[in-house]
């Protein structure tokens, strides 16, 4: 019995295994996920370029680095 326990265990963990396979190294899952990191970095630019720009709080790299000439201008 608990053989038979082990072997569907084993299994189990088998196919787990292939399909995350796939799933990373499958051409159509890497183009996709490529395709939707570049659309989040196109809104992330789009979102930065609606923001008001005032002199007190700058762009979001201005605030990323405040050693910069920029920020130390102010």
């Amino acid at each position: 019995m608990v053989v038979s326990w082990f072997c569907f265990l084993v299994v189990l963990a088998l196919m787990a295994g292939y399909i995350v396979r796939l799933r990373r190294y499958c051409r159509a899952y890497r183009q996709e996920r490529d395709a939707i990191q570049e659309g989040y970095h196109r809104a992330l630019l789009q979102l930065e370029m609606l923001q008001p720009q005032d002199e007190s709080t700058g762009t979001a790299a201005e605030r990323a680095a405040p050693g910069s000439t920029l920020a130390e201008a102010h």
